[in-house]
């Protein structure tokens, strides 16, 4: 999960560093409000935590591709080197994939995130 604000001058995405989960989390590390400036205009302003939106990150998906992949094809072949023709591998590597590209606890992060508001003062 990444989070992310809109420029306000731009509109480009400021992606912002931070390991918060919640909006009480981003607010415990950078307060209610805070300074952010932008890559593309280099223009600073202040962002309140609502105005903060989550993402689902591509990393655990790719992770997911490359071990499914890996244990689809390696199992496969060692099978096949035995003399079996068996279709263990590509069920275990296919079941891998679909895990990683399902519903994980990142989407559902995500929905939280962006579905709590916090009341601005």
């Amino acid at each position: 999960m990444k989070l992310v604000a809109t420029c306000k001058s731009c509109k480009e995405e400021i992606t912002i560093k931070s390991k918060a989960i919640t909006r009480p989390d981003l607010i415990a590390e950078k307060n209610e409000t805070f300074r952010l400036q932008c890559q593309e205009c280099a223009i600073e302003k202040e962002y309140h935590v609502n105005d903060v939106d989550a993402k689902s990150s591509n990393t655990m998906k790719t992770i997911g591709l490359i071990v499914g992949l890996s244990v689809l094809v390696i199992t496969t072949l060692v099978f096949f080197l035995m003399g079996y023709i068996s279709t263990i591998g590509i069920v275990i590597g296919i079941m891998i994939i679909g895990a990683s590209f399902g519903t994980s606890s990142s989407s559902s992060n995500v929905k939280a995130f962006n579905s709590y508001k916090i009341t601005r003062t």
